[in-house]
């Protein structure tokens, strides 16, 4: 009858991949109190790795509804809409946002949304926004990088951000591809050679890399 102890194994069932326990322990604790927001979250998670988004989602809300601060569940939903291109997803990042404001990952989020949906001043914007509040969030910084390259075509400008995103991931392989790439196209090979080396020093078989310096040669 201990409804934590029933959602700790149902964590642990979780963590494993063992999906079916977790759900039937989560169902035993709401058994027991059809009002714990954690175990329609826990429920979600397990529907979400399982691939059904319906599920997912339906539990998730449940979550919210049994706890309006619960900003990971927002979060969560927010993702699950993102998904599917649909920008419901950034009602439930606001929420999320409204009761963390710290949580710099939903802005994160927020910012790849507008990138997917190619709305992208307004994903700058918000990348940029993000680096303000934490200048090392790589991911940022990497994915401006990748508009500026293939979006606006400004190669030199996007090494820079490139740059940025090895300064604060020194082994940040994709980073180190892309500024090889963008290199090739202003015609610096020494310095394309020497991103593409480093990305097989990161990993040995890397085979863009491989094939990008054969083109090199």
């Amino acid at each position: 009858s201990n409804t934590e102890a029933l959602l700790k194994l149902a964590e642990l069932f979780f963590f494993v991949r063992q999906y079916q326990p977790a759900i039937d322990y989560c169902n035993k604790a709401l058994k027991l109190d059809n009002n714990i927001a954690k175990a329609y979250f826990i429920k979600g998670s397990v529907y979400r790795e399982s691939g059904d988004t319906a599920k997912a989602i339906s539990s998730l809300i449940t979550a919210t509804e049994q706890d309006n601060r619960f900003d990971q569940a927002f979060f969560d939903i927010g993702l699950l809409y993102a998904s599917q291109k649909n920008p419901i997803a950034l009602n439930y990042y606001d929420n999320a946002l409204k009761i963390n404001p710290t949580n710099n990952d939903v802005i994160y989020a927020r910012a790849k949304f507008f990138q997917d949906i190619l709305k992208i001043d307004e994903a700058v914007k918000q990348y940029e926004y993000l680096l303000t509040r934490d200048k090392n969030y790589f991911l940022a910084n990497y994915n401006i990088g990748a508009i500026t390259l293939e979006l606006k075509n400004d190669p030199k400008t996007a090494i820079t951000y490139f740059t940025k995103a090895i300064e604060s991931k020194a082994d940040y392989l994709e980073a180190y591809f892309a500024r090889g790439y963008a290199y090739s196209k202003i015609n610096e090979k020494e310095s394309a050679k020497a991103d593409y080396k480093m990305c097989l020093q990161l990993e040995e078989n890397y085979e863009p890399a491989i094939i990008a310096l054969n083109k090199l040669k």
